[in-house]
């Protein structure tokens, strides 16, 4: 990681003066072009069109595609029948200004009731790529440091692929050939929609799968707008989708941008199927009607028998605060849709489950079945260096490219199946192992069955009035091998002892094995601090090991990841797992008993030997506690119990006493504590609370006298001396 770090650091400094150049150069008047995304749309207008959507609702959504279409964006246009009239119909065009706008809707309607043949999905497809294949630059590798993954690439190039069909008559030859076309692309992407009963979903399926992307299913035409919505929302980390309803007929309060959205472009569109909806007042957070308004820059208005759309930028007017519409529909009071799509400076990152690449949220994203669910996610705002290498058509450096937002409480929701939401957090506790580092982080609970599940995360927080930020991932969720954690020994344990943790990649139920596994492992102590395992591999190339010896009392969270690259059916997927292990360290019902002096040792003659203690308890409840002497005959040491108030502590000096008459001279001896109940014990720090003694003999204190005499007649002559020296003093000068 650190090398990938280095090598960015290093890409930055080397390409840094060219950006700057780029940027220069791609000014383009008082708009800045901050992202361009480049998408074919494959309108099917087959025979069975004319079932499907008899009132052309495709091309409508096709035309709310092109309306939305942001600066510098380019769109072409396939027509998909048969073999004759499977044609493009608008070659990649810049649609970013009201006329390209409209030249390109125009386009559109050649495939107006105008339903031809069958079903050409490899034609359409070749044609697709090969339109995509002029876009300028498109054809050269996408610029990226030795050493990363192919996956890590500018994913710019689109294909909104919609049918309500097979392909029946078009050999299958003719649509696997385009398929590999495609997947020698790695910056194109597909969006397939099934429309209808009669769609192949499962050929739709396969293309994405293989091609890389996301399939969509609109049971009828009445919902392709919408998907159309979603899509345009996916094709870049700045765009976001909303939709709300509001009674038609009257104005009423619509939704609320907040500051910390940091939102500086809004489409507000409202749709109806039925009928030709007409937004008659839309009156922004300074109370601006934009309907009233003539002036060309605070707005661009696009209508469509099937919806209104009004797009405003913050360059011409604060879009912060609340805001109002009043839309007329063709019934009164019945509920009209009114989706909003957004361009953010924030932008929506989901770490865990993780991606085939930093940057590619369409890549597929797995999951062990029946494992808790780790979710990490935050968002990031571009940076100078993330915007010159996107103006020049460069990217893949996460590092260089984003700033991760602090401050934030991203919400999570699994949407299918459905979960409740769950709160990420970026505070250091719990799963999340350092605060104030942009990554947010949770566990959701166990996914107990196959399949697919969707999640959607939101940034900055949840808001219920405003306009939502918000992303939707699938992840796919497979028997596949996991991540197992043991300790030993478990449960409870006293402090100072060695656990050891057993790590192992159990197969699952599924052929998809292990190809290469890297483990972390963290150990959360009760204090809050972070402790990081060393993970020795075992012989065996599936068991790693760690050993870690708790100090403290209270509850210790051993938390390992692994990141596991697989293969399934051929084909290398990644992803990752995570295990928990909990752990209590508790020393039980402790009196600790802590020697105030210093000596061991000690003259005893018959009389007293004293030792200070300190003791303490951490009970509940009243504690007693009984002193004996071993090692001395005939010694009693006072006091001899001591009760002890719940948790408390005090300083006792204690007293040995013994007049035994047979004792040695010399011996040791030493103070016991005992607890009056079994379930307590006392902790004395290792330490045996030993003492020597020393009886004086006869010779001894007679040694002592002689001493002691000795000094008194000392004293007197010195005391005599003194005496006679004063006294000739006093004779001479009296």
């Amino acid at each position: 990681m650190e090398s990938y770090k280095r090598a960015l650091w290093l890409a930055a400094v080397v390409m840094l003066p060219l950006l700057l150049l780029s940027g220069i150069a791609s000014a383009d008047g008082d708009q800045e072009v901050r992202e361009r995304v480049h998408v074919v749309l494959v309108v099917d207008n087959s025979e069975s069109m004319a079932d499907s959507d008899p009132r052309d609702l495709r091309i409508s959504a096709a035309r709310l595609f092109i309306d939305l279409a942001g600066v510098g964006d380019e769109i072409g246009i396939v027509t998909m029948s048969d073999a004759y009239h499977t044609e493009r119909g608008l070659e990649m065009s810049v649609v970013d200004s009201a006329a390209s706008k409209d030249i390109a809707k125009k386009a559109t309607a050649q495939a107006q009731k105008r339903w031809i043949g069958g079903t050409f999905m490899g034609k359409a497809l070749k044609h697709a790529t090969d339109m995509l294949d002029l876009v300028p630059g498109a054809a050269l590798p996408t610029p990226r440091l030795p050493g990363l993954a192919p996956q890590e690439v500018e994913r710019k190039r689109f294909i909104v692929f919609l049918t309500d069909g097979k392909q029946e008559v078009e050999p299958r030859a003719a649509l696997e050939e385009a398929i590999k076309g495609l997947q020698e692309r790695a910056d194109v992407r597909i969006f397939p929609i099934g429309l209808g009963g009669g769609a192949d979903m499962n050929t739709l399926e396969e293309i994405a799968n293989r091609v890389g992307g996301k399939t969509f299913k609109a049971n009828n035409a009445s919902e392709l707008i919408r998907i159309y919505m979603q899509i345009f929302s996916m094709l870049r980390d700045d765009r976001y989708a909303d939709f709300f309803q509001v009674p038609a007929g009257r104005e009423v309060s619509l939704a609320r941008i907040d500051p910390a959205q940091r939102i500086y472009n809004v489409s507000w569109v409202a749709t109806w199927p039925e009928g030709q909806p007409v937004i008659k007042v839309l009156r922004s957070p300074n109370r601006m009607d934009l309907v009233e308004q003539e002036r060309a820059k605070l707005r661009y208005r696009a209508t469509d028998p099937r919806y209104d759309l009004f797009t405003v930028d913050s360059k011409a007017l604060p879009l912060d605060g609340g805001w109002n519409i009043w839309v007329e529909g063709p019934i009164t009071g019945t509920a009209v849709n009114v989706a909003a799509i957004v361009r953010s400076e924030l932008r929506v990152r989901l770490f865990e489950p993780e991606a085939l690449a930093p940057t590619d949220d369409y890549s597929p994203r797995y999951w062990p079945q029946n494992k808790r669910m780790l979710v990490q996610a935050g968002a990031g705002v571009l940076t100078e260096v993330g915007r010159l290498l996107l103006q020049a058509g460069t990217t893949g450096f996460p590092l260089l490219e984003e700033k991760r937002t602090l401050g934030m409480t991203p919400e999570v929701t699994m949407t299918s199946p459905k979960w409740e939401p769950l709160s990420l957090k970026d505070d250091g506790y719990g799963y999340d192992l350092e605060s104030d580092d942009g990554y947010y982080t949770n566990v959701y609970q166990p996914t107990q069955n196959a399949g697919r599940y969707n999640l959607s995360v939101e940034v900055p927080a949840r808001y219920n009035s405003s306009v939502h930020l918000t992303k939707e991932y699938t992840i796919r969720v497979a028997p596949l091998p996991t991540l197992q954690m043991t300790l030993s020994p478990s449960g409870k344990v006293e402090p100072d002892r060695p656990v050891t943790a057993t790590l192992k990649i159990q197969p699952g139920t599924s052929p998809v094995a292990a190809e290469s596994v890297e483990i972390t492992t963290t150990v959360r102590r009760p204090d809050g601090f972070l402790d990081d395992l060393m993970l020795q591999r075992q012989p065996d190339g599936k068991t790693y090991l760690a050993t870690y010896v708790p100090t403290i009392d209270g509850k210790y969270t051993f938390m390992a990841r692994a990141h596991i690259q697989a293969v399934d059916q051929g084909k290398k997927i990644f992803y990752s797992d995570f295990s928990e292990e909990k752990l209590e360290v508790t020393r039980g019902l402790v009196v600790s008993v802590t020697a105030l002096d210093a000596g061991d040792a000690g003259k005893l003659d018959r009389v007293k030997f004293l030792r200070t203690f300190r003791l303490a308890s951490n009970s509940p409840k009243p504690e007693t506690i009984k002193l004996e002497v071993r090692g001395l005959p005939g010694a009693v040491v006072l006091p001899n119990v001591l009760k002890m108030e719940p948790n408390s502590s005090t300083t006792v000096a204690f007293t040995v006493l013994s007049d035994a008459p047979d004792l040695p001279t010399d011996g040791k001896g030493s103070l016991v504590f005992t607890p009056l109940r079994p379930e307590v014990k006392v902790d004395t720090g290792g330490r045996e609370f030993a003492f020597t003694y020393h009886l004086n003999t006869i010779w001894e204190r007679l040694q002592g006298l002689v001493c002691f005499l000795f000094l008194g007649a000392l004293l007197g002559v010195f005391f005599l001396l003194f005496i006679f020296i004063r006294s000739r003093g006093e004779r001479k000068y009296g």
